[in-house]
């Protein structure tokens, strides 16, 4: 799974699972201007391999499948005073297998759900409504590696003992 793709299946969870007051997502790390409140930043935070990499059979020309298993990290912030509905909407719909399936359609398996968290912000003589709520997607991975073959050898000595 690309960084591409692991935006896009978050992205289409998030709009599919919200009401139509969400309409901005935006990717924490992104230049450019905040849009208007009520929405959702996405901050992928870590990914992490799980366990040992699977070393798959290598093929005529050296070429070797790898598979891993990793556990990705994010991070949703609502702001305004709507999003904790709407991140409870999030939080709801990975208890429907709908969502589950459309969710590993995309590649990801919900791994950890954790509680929406009420982090208000001071803004000189204003609070600013804000909503967190963390969660790790699992996600299948794989590679190849060019392990190669010693195709000829040219022995110039022989040891004799």
């Amino acid at each position: 799974m690309t960084y591409d793709d692991l935006r896009t299946a978050i992205r289409n969870w998030v709009l599919a699972n919200t009401s139509n007051a969400i309409t901005n997502i935006i990717f924490e790390q992104e230049n450019g201007v905040r849009p208007p409140k009520p929405y959702i930043s996405v901050n992928i935070i870590t990914n992490t391999q799980i366990g040992w990499r699977d070393n798959g059979v290598t093929n005529v020309s050296g070429i070797q499948s790898v598979f891993f298993n990793e556990d990705i990290s994010i991070n949703l912030n609502g702001f305004g005073a709507e999003t904790y509905d709407e991140l409870g909407s999030l939080r709801t719909s990975i208890q429907k297998q709908s969502v589950l399936d459309t969710l590993r359609a995309s590649g990801l398996a919900v791994r950890i759900d954790n509680s929406i968290t009420n982090v208000a912000f001071g803004l000189s003589s204003s609070i600013e409504p804000r909503f967190v709520y963390d969660l790790t997607f699992g996600i299948g991975n794989s590679s190849t590696d060019d392990v190669s073959f010693i195709n000829d050898v040219d022995i110039t000595k022989t040891i004799t003992t």
